[in-house]
């Protein structure tokens, strides 16, 4: 994506010390994350770009992530996500609900399912800005990989005719500034959104997927669907966010 977009990518890490010590105190331990930043440059190598690295020290990981990406003036903050959480009443973690919750930039959650290479790509839409943005940053990765590209919209199981080409136009919508090559289009009826998704995908190495249009409830940062697709697909997820507000050029420097 970085170098479709001619961008920087900035590697961050943080150290955290407990709030009851100054702050300081992090100057210790901060060789125990260089062989972290190493393996992050070694890859940058072999994939013959240049990347920089960035230590933080802070008393909560997510105020070290969220301060990097605002030195950085970070366009887009890329993150992987194991795909659960233990924490009760957060949907991707402590840390990175109040990251995704705080930071400027345009956000990209992923989980991955196995190393094997992206070859199908499915990108559910139902239209808005962060499904384009979706198939924005898909665009790099076919145009790199050559994968083949589903793009789909589910519609309910006794959805009429004019209901399934209603789905096909916001499918085109989705596509219109995009070069993903020949795309197929799927309308699979499903009785649940995020069932259909889910059902579909798994014959897929990877689903991207934007964040809901418009956010029904507040706590909810990429809307239900996105976030329950995410959670129980069985294959590798990329969640994606558009902040809203000014347009800007993108990409200028992406952290992760």
């Amino acid at each position: 994506m970085a170098r479709a977009k001619d961008g920087d990518i900035a590697a961050t890490t943080t150290v955290e010390v407990p709030i009851q010590l100054p702050i300081q105190e992090g100057m210790k331990y901060i060789n125990h994350r260089q062989p972290l930043l190493r393996a992050a440059q070694a890859l940058a190598q072999e994939l013959d770009f240049s990347l920089t690295s960035d230590i933080r020290i802070a008393h909560k990981v997510e105020e070290g992530i969220v301060s990097a990406a605002d030195d950085l003036r970070a366009d887009l903050l890329f993150m992987g996500w194991k795909g659960f959480t233990s924490t009760r009443e957060r949907i991707f973690g402590e840390i990175m609900d109040r990251v995704i919750h705080r930071v400027r930039g345009d956000v990209v959650v992923v989980k991955l399912r196995g190393d094997a290479p992206f070859k199908r790509i499915l990108l559910p839409t139902s239209g808005g800005p962060h499904a384009e943005f979706a198939a924005e940053l898909l665009e790099p990765i076919v145009a790199e990989t050559g994968a083949k590209v589903t793009a789909c919209y589910v519609i309910p199981e006794g959805a009429s005719d004019d209901d399934e080409q209603e789905a096909r136009r916001w499918v085109e919508r989705t596509l219109r500034h995009v070069n993903l090559g020949e795309v197929d289009i799927a309308l699979p009826r499903a009785g649940s959104v995020a069932g259909g998704i889910a059902r579909l995908g798994s014959d897929f190495d990877l689903i991207v997927i934007g964040a809901a249009k418009v956010g029904m409830f507040k706590h909810l940062l990429f809307g239900e669907i996105p976030e329950r697709v995410g959670r129980f697909a069985q294959t590798s997820v990329m969640l994606v966010k558009r902040r809203e507000g000014p347009a800007r050029t993108w990409l200028r420097r992406m952290i992760s």
